[in-house]
């Protein structure tokens, strides 16, 4: 996980990259790590699109695979596999070496399909948004719909009424350590803070200071 100025950095790169497409977003979001958004299926876990799945939300093993197989890509070299959205992901290419940077569409992911009107509800755990996105917002009741379900609100509800999707982009990647279920477990299995949490987060301050020094 980048310190906090790296990912501040990370998420207006994506949106300024979101902005230069010809896809118009009502917000940008980047990979995670440990989402069911974009995670990347495993022989452990299948995720779907319910944001309350139970392998991508509460099943804290799921988790620690996912961290432990990034963390793996991470400290040899190839963490931008877990970049890779859409057909590209599915197919396991690996684009470390396209440093060309020149194709903003090429990893550009809508999570709506405004054709059908799909506006299914995605995470916001890292999304970057312009302060104009929020112009609608202006009445009571839509500011209510915000305090009361933000990320109902951010990633379903304005884009229907925008008739504009949300879309991922791949140049930014950020790690997701956990939800509130995989953080605590079932109530009696400790979740991921008392089983490999202390360990997984070391491997990743590791890391970080080897790249970026001493946080």
């Amino acid at each position: 996980t980048p310190p906090p100025k790296a990912a501040a950095e990370a998420a207006a790169e994506a949106t300024a990259e979101a902005a230069a497409t010809s896809v118009p977003a009502t917000y940008t979001a980047v990979p995670l790590v440990n989402d069911p958004t974009t995670d990347h299926p495993t022989d452990l876990c299948r995720f779907s699109d319910d944001p309350w799945g139970y392998a991508g939300y509460a099943d804290w093993r799921c988790a620690v695979t996912l961290h432990e197989s990034f963390l793996a890509d991470l400290e040899t070299g190839h963490a931008q596999r877990w970049a890779r959205l859409g057909v590209d992901a599915d197919n396991g290419k690996d684009d470390d070496n396209d440093d060309d940077g020149d194709n903003n569409d090429a990893n550009l992911f809508a999570f709506h399909d405004v054709g059908t009107s799909n506006f299914t509800r995605w995470s916001i755990n890292a999304m970057a948004m312009e302060l104009t996105d929020l112009a609608d917002v202006a009445s009571n009741a839509a500011a209510a719909e915000l305090l009361i379900n933000d990320e109902q609100f951010l990633s379903s509800d304005l884009p229907r009424r925008l008739d504009r999707p949300c879309v991922a982009v791949g140049a930014a990647l950020m790690a997701h350590y956990s939800y509130g279920p995989q953080k605590r477990g079932n109530g009696t299995d400790g979740g991921m803070d008392r089983n490999v949490g202390d360990a997984l987060l070391a491997r990743y301050r590791a890391f970080a200071e080897a790249k970026f020094g001493r946080l």
